[in-house]
């Protein structure tokens, strides 16, 4: 909340906005198609998460997630590949007044020490609000286990090192 509560300051309600976890690696381009995907939706992310591709039956943490994914709708745009998403963590984009709209979902999901990222997504899209994740992912949570497919992490690391 402290980093949006920043935002509303200090930026114009136009302004593109971007929340990064400190524990994310990216491809080179990343921030431009990130960006890209604000064209199809009011939240965008890099990050296709391997949790929406294991069934919650079989353990998966996502109850939405059945027969090896989600519902979804697959769209393109100039550079990538998007879908629809039922949710994301909370490294995205956004615009600032859209996230100004959405301000109560936020304040709801981000009182206590770790926000409710879920359970944001879940709210917004109740409201109509949609989150697109590129496929495949230009970024990834630095967690081994949940690392996007289809990409040399290693790799990109060092790339992004040498930047």
């Amino acid at each position: 909340m402290h980093t949006l509560n920043f935002a509303i300051q200090n930026f114009d309600e136009n302004d593109k906005i971007y929340f990064a976890e400190d524990d994310y690696v990216y491809i080179n381009g990343a921030a431009e198609i990130i960006e890209e995907g604000l064209t199809l939706a009011p939240y965008s992310s890099g990050y296709d998460h391997p949790d929406k591709y294991v069934n919650h039956s079989e353990g998966g943490p996502n109850p939405f997630i059945e027969k090896g994914g989600e519902n979804t709708r697959v769209m393109i745009s100039t550079n990538s590949h998007w879908k629809l998403t039922n949710s994301c963590c909370m490294t995205f984009a956004s615009t600032l007044y859209i996230m100004k709209q959405d301000y109560e979902i936020f304040q709801k999901h981000c009182e206590g020490r770790d926000p409710g990222d879920f359970g944001i997504f879940c709210d917004l899209y109740k409201k109509d609000r949609t989150v697109v994740s590129c496929i495949p992912g230009v970024s990834t949570h630095g967690e081994l286990q949940w690392l996007t497919k289809f990409v040399d992490w290693e790799k990109a690391f060092v790339e992004s090192l040498n930047m």
